[in-house]
């Protein structure tokens, strides 16, 4: 079924009025009045929903709400994903897309002393996160956080820390728990040990995901996953 984000809900009818998601519910999708369609506030509220008005001059739908969704497709628990930026776009937005589908609820771009990018696309990996959510079912959008330095971190809440550490003995090996977690993946040229030690000390565990190098944008990935199915959200 087609979804989109609603910008504005009156009584019962529910308006599209964005430009981009008018354009991907009528133009891309072909949607059309009497077709039933799926409409997300973005903050966790879904509606299914009919479609009465197509206003092509306006750049509007109207949709009269049917039923309210109850079911989500949500993790149990928080899952944030920190990073270090990217050099290339296309990775950084595979990314953000993928672990998007997976279920992660927010990102953390982290500058570390290796990091080669100082700068973030924030609106465009939100537009890309928001198509991921449409594309995967999900009803929530993920948070993107401003970025912040390492020293920074300890700001951030998780009940569970890990970070990618190919020469770790340790893996993901619990069974089922509570809590948020946040995982963290550093950047191209790798984590010093300055910063190991720091992270240590801040109660990040390093693990050991797989036997081969991952570059950084599937190591988040796979971390992502393995995180989900450790913890009963798959």
């Amino acid at each position: 079924m087609n979804s989109a984000f609603f910008q504005k809900r009156e009584g019962d009818f529910l308006f599209v009025t964005d430009e981009e998601e008018f354009k991907h519910l009528v133009k891309a999708r072909r949607v059309r009045v009497g077709e039933k369609v799926r409409l997300l506030s973005g903050n966790g509220d879904e509606y299914l929903c009919e479609v009465k008005e197509l206003d092509a001059r306006s750049k509007r739908v109207k949709a009269v709400i049917l039923k309210t969704v109850l079911k989500k497709r949500e993790l149990p628990f928080k899952l944030t994903v920190a990073f270090s930026p990217l050099g290339e776009d296309r990775a950084n937005e595979y990314l953000i897309e993928k672990c998007t589908e997976v279920g992660v609820s927010a990102f953390l771009p982290v500058f570390f002393e290796r990091s080669t990018r100082k700068r973030i696309r924030r609106e465009r990996w939100l537009r890309i996160a928001r198509e991921a959510v449409k594309q995967s079912g999900r009803s929530v959008v993920p948070d993107i956080y401003e970025p912040v330095e390492l020293q920074s971190i300890r700001k951030f809440d998780g009940s569970y820390r890990f970070f990618g550490q190919i020469d770790s003995g340790t893996t993901l090996s619990w069974d089922k728990i509570d809590g948020s977690v946040i995982i963290l993946i550093g950047p191209e040229g790798g984590i010093t040990e300055d910063e190991i030690t720091f992270l240590t000390d801040e109660g990040f565990t390093g693990v050991r995901l797989c036997s081969t190098i991952l570059r950084a944008e599937t190591a988040a990935v796979l971390f992502a996953g393995l995180v989900v199915h450790r913890m009963g959200g798959a």
